[in-house]
């Protein structure tokens, strides 16, 4: 047949939230640094518990997608603004934010979001920080998410749904 080609839309993009067993959801704190990704203190946006409610506590997921496999979380209100840690993505308590240029892996599985092949899952913003470990003296906020091992409780009890 002869005629123009015809490309499908793109399919919509599905807001998530990330929810804890105790009824609060990952969000990023705005109040906390500009979401920038740029350089210097204002670098990010940290991740914290908050309410379940807002655009910032809504994420997308980035193929491939499925229970079990490498995926990226990125922030459905911010454009190219995804997870990324600071200093090491293997250290216990190193920080959780958003930033332009994070765009990491994670794996959704056995209500945990592992940092993809590292063995450390997001925890639930329980617990005292490190000392901040890199140049941006970074600040800590209540609740912040932090890494920790994937065994250890703080990292268990997640689930995520469609909004």
């Amino acid at each position: 047949m002869c005629g123009p080609t015809v490309t499908p839309p793109p399919p919509p993009v599905v807001p998530f939230r990330f929810e804890n067993a105790n009824g609060n959801c990952l969000s990023f704190n705005l109040s906390g640094y500009p979401c920038s990704g740029g350089n210097g203190p204002a670098g990010g946006c940290p991740l914290t518990m908050g309410p379940c409610s807002g655009n910032a506590s809504l994420f997308t997921l980035e193929a491939p997608i499925g229970q079990g496999r490498p995926t990226v979380i990125k922030s459905f209100a911010l454009q190219d603004a995804g997870f990324d840690v600071d200093c090491s993505a293997t250290a216990p308590h190193t920080l959780l934010k958003m930033l332009n240029s994070g765009f990491s892996q994670f794996v959704l599985a056995n209500g945990r979001i592992e940092f993809s092949g590292t063995g450390m899952c997001l925890n639930t913003g329980q617990g005292l920080p490190n000392p901040p470990c890199g140049p941006k003296g970074e600040l800590f906020l209540k609740d912040q998410i932090k890494l920790t091992p994937c065994n250890d409780p703080s990292a268990q009890g997640w689930s995520w749904s469609k909004q």
